[in-house]
């Protein structure tokens, strides 16, 4: 299962065209997710995330493309459909640590998905197919939480200790990290 990620931009400042152009593939279930900007994403800016873009279709609304794999996330390609706020946070990192991030990953949702006191749950974690031009030993994680909002995303930045303890671990392996606050497209 391989996944395509866009960043889609509309000429008007909104993205209403946007929305337009991706219904066929929303109507079908291509879209694994749609998400509008809520902080660091230009309002006239969508988030794709799809089993297969359409090819050329988009071509001048695209600002950015990849391609993902999923790595213990998700585990099937059903569409995203809980309301909340979704945070898509990107990890560089050296391609020789992606098992090990991924299983620190793995170990710290155990207990911070399970929290009393905020609601979360990471709906994906990719990984590139390959490492991105000119950085062999580098490559990209993007990872996609839900929360139910940004009051349970500010309660989460204090887990239980034991997945504190795994993304202190995740941390030192990562060289930068960016977050992005998004909302689903429903």
């Amino acid at each position: 299962m391989q996944f395509e990620f866009l960043r889609l931009r509309a000429a008007e400042n909104h993205p209403g065209t946007l929305l337009q152009l991706l219904q066929p593939q929303r109507d079908n279930g291509a879209c694994w997710g749609v998400f509008t900007g809520l902080f660091g994403q230009a309002a006239n800016e969508l988030r794709v995330v799809m089993l297969q873009a359409p090819p050329g279709q988009w071509s001048q609304h695209i600002v950015e493309r990849e391609s993902w794999l999923p790595t213990v996330r998700p585990e099937t390609a059903a569409p995203c459909s809980r309301p909340g706020l979704y945070v898509f946070r990107r990890f560089e990192l050296l391609a020789a640590d992606v098992d090990a991030f991924v299983e620190l990953s793995a170990a710290a949702w155990r207990t911070f998905e399970n929290a009393e006191d905020y609601a979360s749950r990471p709906m994906g974690l990719f990984r590139l197919p390959a490492a991105p031009p000119g950085a062999a030993d580098e490559t990209r994680l993007q990872l996609v939480t839900w929360y139910d909002g940004f009051e349970s995303w500010q309660r989460s930045r204090q887990p239980h200790a034991q997945a504190a303890e795994n993304f202190a671990q995740r941390r030192a392996l990562t060289r930068s990290t960016i977050a992005v606050a998004t909302q689903l497209v429903v």
